[in-house]
């Protein structure tokens, strides 16, 4: 659950190396990721799958929380 968390926290808006995020957008991070699991369990993804699908969107998240430039 730690990576949901993070993935959660990311896609929320945080920097992973400090900064600001707004609980609006956490709480939209947090919506969109419970849909995304639910839907893939209704697909029946395995959740090997799953994970890694998580495991991608967090990648992602923090490459592009690094590249983009910190007021």
């Amino acid at each position: 659950m730690a990576a949901y968390s993070l993935a959660t926290i990311v896609l929320g808006g945080t920097a992973m190396n400090g900064g600001k995020g707004t609980v609006l957008g956490t709480a939209l991070a947090s919506l969109l990721l419970g849909i995304l699991r639910n839907g893939l369990v209704i697909l029946s993804i395995p959740s090997y799958y799953q994970q890694l699908l998580i495991g991608l969107i967090i990648l992602v998240a923090v490459v592009v929380s690094e590249l983009k430039p910190n007021p």
